[in-house]
């Protein structure tokens, strides 16, 4: 039986920090850029964009759904292109579809 790996100590604090608060989900705009989050240094608060990563998982699976036989590789670099092709607005909006037609699951798939 092997030894459990310790835990980083920065992990503990990290989850103390996150449950303490201050922080936010929206929509971060920088031109030419997709910006996953941002801290603003003055007063600590955190925000974070949802939206990007979110329709690359969707472009994502939903290749796999269109194109089965396509390699996982394959599959990655089709979508992270189709999302480096689509404005922050766009994104906006394709990620207010996915929230607005995706079911919430409660339990965990065990795959």
């Amino acid at each position: 039986m092997s030894k459990p790996t310790p835990r980083d100590p920065l992990l503990i604090e990290l989850i103390a920090a996150i449950g303490a608060g201050r922080i936010d989900f929206g929509a971060i705009h920088e031109r030419g850029h997709f910006v996953y989050g941002w801290c603003d240094e003055k007063n600590g608060r955190v925000r974070f964009n949802p939206a990007p990563h979110a329709v690359l998982i969707c472009l994502h699976e939903m290749i796999h759904r269109m194109r089965p036989a396509w390699t996982e590789r394959g599959v990655s670099s089709r979508a992270t292109r189709l999302l480096s092709q689509m404005s922050d607005q766009e994104v906006d909006r394709l990620y207010e579809v996915i929230l607005s037609t995706a079911r919430v699951r409660k339990r965990a798939d065990i795959l």
